[in-house]
């Protein structure tokens, strides 16, 4: 091998340009192909993924050449290792000699070089080792997260119920890098049980069977280890079982971030998932105190059989000798290196066993695959839409369809209808072969191309450009009819980049109308045989409407099959069939033949004729509107970069950690200080063990000093626990107070925040940030101290006893100065490059797992999966960075510590030579010569890692000082001064003034108008003319810079945001449900009782069905509602929002996804439930407001118009 190889000199470019400028991310080291996330080797891997146990044999094969590198330079570091206490002994017994002679001193140089070689060999061997594991790491994360991918893309409906999006993404995460782990573990664990008996046998070559101890001792740890291999498994799943909950009440919360700002959530929140994080500390300390127990059992074994060792030789009538004794303890401080890692390497191996389970029964899950036909029946050859005999419920008890038939030809339209829940969605499922019928067939050729348009769109966090073609070729022309079929021509001219225009997560900056158009000009683009439509139509008004089905769905789709899910009768008639769901049966015939022969469907209709009496269409304003969601920047960028800093990591930084080590009590400053006397003392007791022996040997009678090591090993015994304890004590705190202040301050952060941030950014906070702290930091912080006495004990050993050393030291700390400051200004900046670019990639997993069926049904599969494996080979590139620098540094430290080590021991030959040194002294100086490279090795790398890990504090203090939404008042002093407000519910806008940056421009523009108390208006007006930003201003989400909102007289910047919000309720018009029982999610936190939960569900019209539930108040809601229909979920909101009790009431079209009856039955509530509240709607149709007292109507962020509804002058 190449000395540059050997030393890792690839990385010395990006070292010199680190000398230069900060490192950036074009600076990134080429990747090795083996290590690409686009290798095709990965495809080709025969992993098993049977069990853990398989999946875990199959990567060690398929990683075989890696392994074996491994096991190769672990075996010579381990030999060199061993080579170290024979050359001690050998040296020693020379010293002890007394002989000066030419040929003797050579032969003790000899010794002296070989301290050199054994330390460069050692350490440069280990380097390469830690390489070879690194790259499985790397390898395995590819091959383990390319699985979960593809295994998410066709996982079925039932089976991500089953697995919430938070333990999804725990599993390409945690769970994979654990798998990552399991070559440096099971290699170190069998190499720590290799060295142990080598130990032995070293032992008894030096003491014959003396050493009869050490193998008792290792009989009696076979046993233990294996009960303790069994509790660690208990002890992780629980601890990951908590986690995993924690996180998915997390994501829950953040995709509802909105309901819970609207609600003023935000303490219940808080206090719900600090209980579940208590939980999780809980299991983490007790998973702690186990290792600190177990640990303690097996390190302080070194110093308990070196004590029985050296008793037993004594009795036996052995010499004792000062050789003997530092020989002893050369090869005692090996094995205790390695004993005291046993607990924590079994703890790692079972973590990789518990994640291996965890990934392989993920894969193992139920797939949409097994729903589909491996090829299509005979007697369906040609035919092209075919449903017959279909029978299909979601359980035994509640029957969908019952015998359901139908065909369609190619070209026909179908339109499904009924009422909320009847099955309109489920049929589009079936037909995406999502679900699989109970019984009978359900048949779409295979041979068509399909597209699917959902109720609520989906939208990734792209482009408008990529979010329209979807993976398909882009192609211009291609495009603008889309854009123009589509109605989006207008929309797209506001926008700051047009189609280029980044889109935020969710669709976050476009309106709902908005969203719907563009998926129907994705479904445009995609040029299907068969379009699948679930009530596409629901968000836009009536214009856009009646020009989408003209020119589109009617026009350009005109020979396409058209299957469309609606509660929209406008256009009905212009169907080839109608569907009508009814209570588990069915009608089928064109609108003509229904009218007819169903008096259901003719009472169907009589509500929404009784509508089309009072349907005025909102006049089409000549000039263009402004978009009133959140906008992107004048860049087109909706979604802001990640924060990362740049330069060393702050001191205030590692104050802030050491502070949250003291916790928040009183006496945080008493904690500190115990910490670091505790790390002192924790140092200082084994020097003076080593002391003890090599100082007094010969001194005293053999057995006092057998005996007096044996106390002080007692005592460092006891000081190790202390300190371990109160570290893991303290550590765990310092984690739960970062956590909660973090959670805290993002609760309280600007809506703007979580419009341009990706949840799964977040998200990367709370769990590996958080991981980082709670498990990894404390131990390295503890353990840098730790080096750092052990560094500077040694060297001050050496120094004083040897003054003469300090000639060849100062030049090598020189040196050493220098390539660490060059190391270490590269080596943090590409850590946060690594922590950065990891985010991407569970961001992109977390949106690809809530598209699945549209994913699926467009075929974009690939385009997914290529995204992925993009954003993949970024983090892998980022990564094998980081630790390619870390080598560089690591492959030069041991080469400084060998020449240390030689020129102290050459500097011991001629001290005593010459008389300077005692024995014992000598021997002394030569133990922690050898150890002073090691520890200054062992030094570097954890305040590497240390700076490393501070950059999860940084990055979690960044999200502990965001921005918090502006609330001034106190209170507790506006309940006083205001006891009663609100009393009565009047709403009042003043030349109101809105911006959402200050960069951007007004929204509303001078916006007046007067509600008074418990009046109903409405506010109409085209897609994005500001209707949302309305009450989102009144909420306080956007601040208004001019003008004044009144609630009774009281400006609303006034009100502290708690009493403000808690005294306004809204239906917003994307219904967000959280995964828990069905009662949760009307009154979350039980303030009220269950029959005022009853009573209200009455009202909504939901009580029959949720008596029919299996747990009725108790039954389960799935993760985002997904097993309740878009209508039933809306109901439940307008429950949650009626129990409320308010003065003012905001609907924001919250009834768009619901039925015609249920839209009246809404009305009803409206009508008689709500005396005394102020209502304010937010309507595209004229005819839900045909009651209301007054409307309003915008027009690009101004009123044109406001008045009596009858009053209202508009033109069609």
């Amino acid at each position: 091998m190449p000395f540059r190889k050997l030393i890792f000199s690839q990385a010395s470019g990006l070292i010199d340009l680190g000398a230069k400028r900060i490192v950036d991310v074009k600076d990134k080291l080429e990747l090795p192909e083996l290590l690409s996330a686009y290798n095709p080797e990965i495809d080709k891997a025969d992993i098993d993924w049977t069990s853990n146990k398989t999946l875990y044999k199959s990567l060690f094969r398929a990683n075989k050449s890696i392994l074996i590198n491994s096991v190769c330079f672990q075996i010579i570091a381990s030999l060199f290792s061993f080579a170290t206490p024979i050359l001690i002994h050998n040296f020693i017994s020379g010293l002890q000699q007394n002989d000066w002679s030419q040929n003797h001193v050579l032969v003790l140089m000899a010794y002296a070089i070989g301290f050199g070689l054994c330390g460069a060999g050692n350490g440069i061997a280990i380097q390469h080792y830690f390489f070879h594991t690194l790259n499985f790491f790397q390898v395995t994360t590819n091959i383990v997260n390319k699985k979960i991918f593809t295994h998410a893309l066709k996982l079925s409906s039932r089976a991500k119920q089953k697995y919430q999006v938070g333990d999804i993404v725990n599993f390409m995460s945690s769970d994979t890098d654990a798998l990552g782990d399991g070559a440096i573990v099971t290699i170190d664990l069998s190499n720590a049980v290799l060295l142990l008996t080598g130990c032995s046998a070293l032992l008894f070559y030096y003491i014959g069977w003396s050493a009869i101890g050490a193998v008792a001792v290792m009989a009696i740890l076979i046993p233990l280890t294996q009960r303790l291999a069994k509790k660690f498994v208990h002890m992780e799943e629980e601890m990951m079982a908590q986690r995993d909950n924690r996180m998915t009440l997390m994501t829950q919360i953040l995709n509802s971030i909105r309901v819970v700002k609207y609600f003023s959530w935000e303490k219940s929140v808080q206090d719900e998932v600090t209980a579940v994080r208590n939980k999780e500390i809980g299991a983490r300390f007790k998973l702690a105190k186990s290792e600190i127990l177990w640990g303690l059992l097996y390190s302080s074994i070194s110093t308990v059989v070196l004590f029985v060792a050296l008793t037993i030789h004594y009795y036996r009538g052995q010499t004792i000798d000062l050789a003997l004794v530092l020989t002893c303890i050369s090869i005692f401080s090996l094995m205790e290196d390695h004993f005291g890692g046993l607990s924590r390497f079994i703890s790692r191996l079972m973590n990789v066993f518990v994640s291996g389970r965890r990934i392989t029964d993920f894969v193992k899950s139920e797939t949409v695959d097994s729903f589909a036909p491996t090829a299509e029946p005979a007697e369906l050859a040609g035919e092209h839409v075919v449903v017959k005999d279909l029978h299909f419920g979601y359980d035994i008890k509640t029957t969908l369809f019952n015998n359901l038939s139908f065909s369609l030809k190619q070209g026909e339209s179908l339109a499904i209808i009924g009422a909320v829940g009847s099955g309109k969605s489920t049929i589009l499922q079936l037909f995406l072969k999502e679900i699989a019928p109970t019984s009978g067939i359900v048949h779409l050729s295979n041979k068509h191309r399909k597209a699917y348009i959902p109720q609520e769109a989906y939208i990734v966090n792209s482009t408008l450009k990529e979010n329209l073609f979807f993976g398909e070729d882009q192609d211009q022309a291609v495009l603008d009819r889309a854009i123009n079929l589509s109605c989006l021509r207008a929309d797209i001219n506001l926008l700051p980049k047009g189609t280029e225009t980044e889109i935020g997560e969710k669709g976050v900056n476009l309106s709902g109308g908005q969203k719907q158009r563009v998926s129907l000009a994705r479904a445009v683009i995609a040029n299907p045989d068969v379009i699948l439509l679930d009530d596409p139509l629901s968000a836009v008004d009536p214009h856009t409407e009646k020009l989408l089905c003209d020119q589109l769905i009617f026009g350009e789709w005109k020979n396409k099959t058209r299957i469309m899910a609606t509660h929209r009768i406008s256009h009905l008639e212009r169907f080839d069939k109608i569907l009508f769901l009814i209570d588990g049966h069915y009608q089928m015939g064109t609108y003509q033949e229904l009218l007819a022969k169903s008096t259901e469907f003719k009472k169907y209709l009589e509500i929404e004729k009784q509508n089309q009496k009072h349907e005025i269409e909102i006049q089409k304003s000549s000039q263009v509107s402004e978009v009133s969601t959140p906008q992107a920047d004048g860049d087109g960028r909706m979604t802001v970069d990640e924060d990362r800093e740049v330069g060393s990591v702050k001191a205030d930084i590692y104050w802030d950690y050491i502070k949250a080590l003291g916790g928040d009590s009183p006496r945080r400053n008493l904690f500190i200080a115990l910490l670091f006397l505790g790390a002192v003392v924790h140092v200082s007791a084994p020097m003076m063990q080593r002391a003890w022996l090599t100082q007094m040997s010969g001194k005293v009678d053999a057995l006092q000093l057998v005996l007096g090591y044996g106390a002080f090993g007692l005592f460092t015994m006891l000081l190790t626990f202390m300190n371990n304890y109160q570290w893991t004590y303290r550590g765990v705190s310092a984690g739960r107070l970062m956590h909660d202040k973090m959670l805290k301050s993002v609760l309280k952060s600007q809506i703007r925040f979580f419009d341009s941030t990706p949840i799964g950014r977040i998200l990367q906070r709370f769990s590996r940030d958080i991981e980082s702290v709670d498990i990894h930091l404390q131990w390295t912080f503890d353990n840098a101290i730790h080096s750092l006495f052990n560094v500077l004990s040694a060297f001050i050993l050496i120094v004083v006893a040897l003054p003469v050393s300090l000639v060849v030291l100062t030049p090598v700390f020189f040196v050493y100065y220098s390539i660490q400051n060059r190391y270490r200004r590269v080596a943090r900046e590409v850590k946060r490059l690594d922590s950065t670019a990891r985010s991407p990639r569970y961001a992109h997993f977390k949106e690809t797992l809530q598209g699945l069926t549209v994913i699926r049904s467009f075929n974009s599969q690939e385009w997914f999966t290529k995204e992925f494996l993009q954003k993949l080979n970024f983090s892998t590139e980022m990564f094998y960075t980081h630790y390619m620098v870390n080598r560089w540094f690591s492959s030069r430290l041991p080469l400084i510590g060998a020449t240390i080590s030689m020129t102290t021991a050459m500097a011991v030959i001629l001290a005593s030579s010459k008389g300077w040194l005692t024995a014992g002294l000598a021997g002394l100086v030569t133990l922690y010569a050898l150890e002073f490279w090691r520890h200054l090795n062992w030094g570097v790398r954890i305040f590497s890692d240390l700076e490393s890990r501070m950059t999860s504090v940084e990055r979690l203090g960044f999200y502990t000082n965001l921005p918090a939404e502006k609330d001034d008042v106190k209170v507790e002093d506006f309940k006083k001064s205001h006891p009663a407000w609100p009393n009565s519910g009047s709403l009042e806008f003043k030349n109101v003034f809105v911006k959402y940056a200050d960069h951007l421009p007004n929204v509303l523009k001078g916006v007046s108008f007067v509600i008074n108390s418990g009046a109903r208006a409405g506010v109409v007006g085209r897609t994005g003319s500001g209707k949302s930003t309305l009450f989102q201003t009144v909420y306080r989400f956007v601040d208004y810079f001019k003008g004044e909102i009144l609630i009774d007289g009281l400006a609303v910047n006034q009100v502290p945001l708690e009493i403000l919000r808690q005294n306004l309720a809204v239906i917003p018009q994307d219904p967000s449900l959280f995964m828990g029982s069905l009662r949760s999610n009307i009154d979350r936190y039980s303030q009220k009782s269950d029959a005022d939960v009853w009573a209200v569900l009455e009202k909504v019209g939901l009580k029959n069905f949720v008596q029919g539930l299996p747990g009725q108040l108790a039954n389960h809601v799935t993760e985002n509602g997904s097993n309740l229909s878009q209508g039933q979920r809306q109901l439940i909101c307008l429950a949650r929002a009626l129990l409320m009790k308010v003065k003012i009431i905001f609907l924001d079209e919250a009834t768009a996804s619901v039925d015609l009856e249920t839209d009246a039955l809404i009305q009803n509530v409206i009508r008689t439930s709500l005396d005394g509240i102020t209502l304010v709607t937010i309507a595209h149709r004229l005819s839900t407001l045909k009651d209301y007292d007054q409307i309003i109507e915008l027009q690009n962020g101004q009123v044109v118009r406001s008045g009596a509804i009858r009053a209202v002058d508009l033109k069609d």
